[in-house]
């Protein structure tokens, strides 16, 4: 299934979630994977025991390298869109508001993202009620540490300077 963009120009950066994330996430997903190829190996499991718990690890395995992988950031010069499994917020740089705290969908707590005006969220019905309350922020600490001395802050400054000139107020 082709997901449509906001932003269908050539001039859309993409940014992957940040390696101290991705790394132990997919370490992680390796692990469940491979823990899937050894349950054989116990001898104190019944076939069907067996046969379950090698399709669960091996099922969160694939979904955990999946998820990791799909979560991306798209900036181009009309917008900015945050993209994950079953929901994605996309919105134009005159809907985001302001700089501020925001909850981290991959586990950070709270982290610094951008603040919408109007709510800009796409959801799937799985996670409709999750995206709705997660409708409003978009978390940039997720993909780099410091990233407003990343290309990202770069990106945002270029396209939406009123965000950082409300920041010196």
């Amino acid at each position: 299934m082709r997901q449509e963009t906001l932003f269908p120009t050539p001039r859309v950066k993409v940014y992957q979630l940040k390696s101290s994330i991705r790394t132990p996430a997919l370490a992680f997903a390796g692990i469940a994977a491979l823990g899937s190829l050894m349950m054989p190996f116990a001898g104190t499991l019944t076939t069907l025991d067996t046969m379950i718990g090698m399709a669960m690890f091996l099922a969160f395995g694939a979904f955990l390298a999946y998820y990791i992988n799909y979560t991306q950031l798209l900036i181009s010069t009309k917008g900015i869109e945050y993209r994950q499994i079953e929901y994605s917020i996309r919105t134009t740089w005159d809907n985001v508001e302001r700089i501020g705290p925001v909850v981290s969908s991959v586990g950070l707590g709270i982290t610094e993202g951008l603040i919408l005006h109007k709510p800009a969220v796409q959801a799937r019905w799985i996670l409709k009620w999750y995206a709705n309350i997660a409708s409003r922020h978009i978390p940039l600490a997720s993909f780099a540490s410091d990233w407003r001395d990343t290309e990202i802050g770069h990106d945002i400054k270029r396209y939406a300077p009123h965000l950082f000139t409300q920041e010196e107020d």
